[in-house]
């Protein structure tokens, strides 16, 4: 009897610790703080179509050759947090995304489209020297983006008019090009770059090569597969007198400027002014329109901004940084146009 007493009175303390273990463990609830990376997703979640769309392109497709680092550009993106000494500049439209490196100078844009039926996308990664651009396909299994290696791309010689065969040689072998991606038309366009050709022959200073491009290349997304299109510099003949040169600093866009720059051809409808836009240095800071060729190296005096050169024949050219307000600039325009000729 002694012992089934004895027995009860463990199994009853027993029982009593048991019922104050499980009374300590309910009433203390552990808090697990949410990782960067499901805070991300969380913020990824509130961020335009393009900013979903750009971060699921993976690593392994932007490299690691441009400055690109995924935790200084989610901050810059996702949270506004631009206070490191990396990736400074963020704009986003409808189906565009850019961003800015400014210790690497890099530029990074990013854009949608859709083509026969499926969602495509261009992304570069652009410095002073170097290039990588990319064509990518929608995997709507994955919710990822693949590569794809295979669209059109222009012979380099095919830039030039005239070339004999060494000419024709040299440009194959020292010759490139960049891509300029324009999201208002859901295009890219090819122009070859005298600079990094002169770069690339480096010490050959035997070598020489004087010859100008004859034509650029579009990029078309408008039909069921890419188009490329050869567009002649020259061909065409002009009766206006009046020119636009759009300046924009590949290293630091302004995320205003196409904006500005359409209200400032807006307000100059009336002066039948033949306009581009051009990244700063461009084909030698030289302008190529159908009748006439330009030299834009004044423009080096105003730097590496975003700016405007207005010209009329007969006149002194006017140059304009893009700082300024738009509201000033088409004013001092619209005047630089209206006034007599010298």
């Amino acid at each position: 009897m002694r012992f089934a007493l004895i027995a009860i009175c463990f199994l009853f303390i027993g029982c009593q610790n048991d019922a104050e273990v499980n009374d300590e463990v309910t009433g203390n609830l552990m808090e697990i703080e949410p990782s960067q990376a499901e805070l991300d997703e969380i913020a990824l979640v509130e961020q335009p179509q393009t900013v979903q769309d750009f971060f699921a392109v993976d690593n392994d497709i932007i490299g690691d050759d441009f400055c690109y680092d995924y935790n200084s550009i989610s901050q810059l993106i996702l949270y506004g947090n631009d206070s490191n000494e990396e990736w400074k500049q963020f704009e986003v439209s409808d189906n565009y995304l850019t961003a800015y490196h400014s210790e690497c100078n890099v530029l990074l844009e990013f854009m949608t489209f859709e083509l026969d039926g499926e969602k495509r996308a261009f992304l570069s990664q652009m410095n002073k020297d170097n290039q990588q651009f990319n064509y990518l396909n929608w995997n709507s299994r994955t919710k990822r983006w693949n590569k794809l290696n295979r669209y059109p791309l222009p012979v380099l010689s095919e830039y030039f008019d005239g070339l004999d065969l060494e000419e024709t040689q040299l440009v194959n072998e020292y010759g490139s090009d960049n891509i300029y991606i324009n999201p208002k038309t859901e295009s890219a366009t090819y122009i070859f770059s005298e600079r990094s050709m002169l770069m690339n022959m480096g010490e050959k200073q035997e070598l020489e090569f004087e010859k100008k491009p004859s034509y650029h290349y579009e990029l078309s997304t408008a039909e069921d597969r890419l188009t490329l299109t050869q567009i002649s510099i020259f061909s065409a003949t002009e009766t206006n007198e009046s020119f636009v040169v759009g300046y924009v600093n590949l290293d630091q866009p302004s995320g205003t400027f196409n904006a500005n720059y359409e209200a400032l051809l807006t307000a100059l409808k009336d002066e039948n002014v033949n306009d581009q836009t051009l990244p700063y240095g461009a084909n030698d800071f030289e302008a190529y329109f159908p009748s006439d060729t330009f030299d834009l190296r004044a423009m080096q005096q105003i730097g590496q901004a975003d700016s405007y050169w207005f010209y009329e024949k007969g006149k002194t050219p006017l140059a304009l940084s893009a700082n300024e307000d738009i509201a000033i600039i088409i004013q001092r325009a619209k005047a630089y146009f209206e006034a007599e000729a010298e």
